[in-house]
């Protein structure tokens, strides 16, 4: 199999590029889906990923039932909106009387750029309040490269993750 494709216009593109392209396209129509109709982009999405679609009306398998709870009850849920995002769910913890099973916070910051990299401990994690695979763990403050790391985040909490995996 080869590497690289030529291009309808002749030029040769790196499968690896064209890969690329294709994920791209694929988030972009997912976060159009999300925009016109949270319920069109689970069916589509479950279409896509099964290979059938859906039963909405009756569900019978537990991914059909997942999705019926995401277009019917999940997406009016006050609760769920509060737990989807990781600093406000520590408010519904609190309110359920959960408060001793929460980890201490050292910080709470509304940009890369006001993290203040000295001021940080030793071992610490970095976390978006909203999203996921944007988590920075660092073990050895002394062996990670400061730069790498908030141009790493400050790029993760430039998408539209909610988006994108609605």
């Amino acid at each position: 199999m080869s590497t690289t494709s030529t291009h309808p216009i002749g030029k040769t593109v790196p499968r690896v590029r064209q890969w690329r392209l294709v994920q791209r396209l694929y988030v972009y129509f997912r976060i159009c889906l999300t925009v016109l109709s949270p319920r069109l982009n689970t069916i589509i999405t479950y279409r896509i990923s099964k290979g059938v679609w859906p039963n909405l009306r009756d569900p019978k398998t537990f991914n059909e039932k997942v999705s019926w709870l995401k277009v019917t009850v999940y997406n009016h849920s006050d609760a769920v909106r509060a737990c989807a995002n990781k600093v406000d769910v520590r408010d519904y913890v609190r309110s359920v009387g959960l408060e001793r099973i929460l980890v201490p916070i050292h910080g709470l910051y509304r940009s890369v750029d006001d993290l203040h990299w000295p001021t940080l401990p030793t071992q610490f994690a970095l976390k978006w309040s909203v999203g996921a695979g944007a988590n920075f763990i660092c073990v050895d403050k002394a062996s990670v490269n400061e730069e790498s790391v908030i141009k790493a985040l400050d790029h993760a909490g430039r998408r539209n993750f909610h988006l994108a995996n609605a």
